[in-house]
């Protein structure tokens, strides 16, 4: 029996043709264990609550053994709302529910070789928010969240090793990069997993990109990055920390790297005060719209007679700002003209093309 988003295709027919097809992108009224319903009426508000996500290299993770239920342990012991996985090996493409509740998503090769694989762990409290998930590949799996102000696009990715074949790895980053690409552009970007990546020790001038929160192991003078927690620019105020579990347990040599995330937002308010009001310049348009305007402009002036002397200002720089009130048909338009001061019967043959 198949699960939502794995091929009906026998992996050994796949392999003898010497290939592997991935399935497309799915939504959330595809998933059987995904109420898109229940999350429409309550949905997750990330600006008041921590977001707990991390990355994990499990090694393996096959269905039928008890890994799966270690996994739902340690997801319920660290209060983890969100688990990139890598190197799952299981077969195929689709979803798991895990024992707690939790929603497992695995993107992995379909020739029947279990190498490699992706997953993504969502937990009981976030996994309605799923809107739809790609497996790409077996090395690159996207999920595409719902929350109340904004949604988090989470991408997780497996890279080769250093020593690997270099055509491999740049298909890898070349897929990683496509992938971004078509990612929503507002959203929160996540980037989950193992890179398997290599850098000097030496971070100046790098500091913004290497961080120091990334597991590594010292080898020489070089440093290997292995699991890494990524985020987009534009968000990186609202990461606020990242630390190794080392508690975490499911027979793996990697260590579960967990991070903390709450979704800063600009008020209305100071969003409103950066505007800047623009004139109501094409309602001049309109040739009735114009001796409403001259009338209410002289009207304006007519009240200043008695504490500007027009002809001698004339000659200064003088800014004056002309708001008629918006009542009725009366004109809504705001002028502000600038270094000069003029007689109404001037602006009154004042003419808008």
């Amino acid at each position: 029996m198949t699960e939502a988003g794995q091929s009906l295709t026998d992996p050994s027919r796949l392999m003898r043709k010497g290939g592997t097809r991935y399935p497309t992108r799915f939504i959330s009224q595809q998933i059987i264990h995904v109420d898109p319903v229940f999350n429409k009426s309550n949905p997750v508000i990330h600006t008041k609550r921590v977001l707990r996500f991390g990355t994990w290299n499990v090694l393996a993770l096959v269905s039928s053994s008890t890994q799966l239920h270690q996994l739902s342990q340690n997801i319920d012991q660290y209060r983890l709302d969100l688990l990139g996985i890598t190197e799952t090996h299981m077969p195929g493409s689709g979803t798991t529910l895990l024992d707690d509740g939790s929603l497992l998503i695995h993107s992995c090769r379909l020739d029947g070789i279990k190498r490699q694989g992706v997953g993504l762990g969502l937990s009981k409290r976030i996994r309605n928010s799923l809107i739809s998930f790609t497996p790409t590949s077996e090395r690159v799996l996207t999920a595409r969240l719902h929350s109340k102000h904004l949604n988090i696009s989470v991408v997780v990715a497996y890279a080769s090793t250093d020593g690997g074949d270099e055509s491999e790895k740049d298909k890898i980053y070349r897929t990683l990069a496509d992938t971004f690409d078509e990612l929503p552009r507002h959203d929160l970007k996540l980037l989950l997993g193992d890179f398997n990546a290599k850098v000097s020790s030496e971070r100046y001038g790098s500091e913004a990109v290497i961080g120091g929160e990334s597991l590594h192991s010292s080898s020489n003078d070089n440093v290997n990055q292995i699991d890494h927690i990524c985020i987009g620019k534009r968000f990186r105020q609202s990461l606020l920390g990242v630390k190794v579990c080392r508690g975490a347990d499911i027979g793996s040599d990697h260590y579960l790297v967990l991070g903390l995330l709450k979704i800063r937002l600009q008020s209305v308010a100071k969003v409103n005060a950066k505007r800047n009001d623009v004139p109501a310049i094409e309602r001049l348009r309109d040739g009735t719209k114009v001796i409403e305007y001259n009338i209410a402009l002289y009207n304006r002036f007519a009240s200043l007679d008695s504490e500007v002397d027009l002809e001698a200002s004339a000659s200064e720089h003088v800014t004056v700002t002309t708001v008629p009130e918006s009542t009725g048909n009366s004109v809504v338009v705001r002028i502000v003209l600038i270094h000069s001061v003029f007689s109404p019967v001037q602006l009154s043959d004042v003419e808008v093309m």
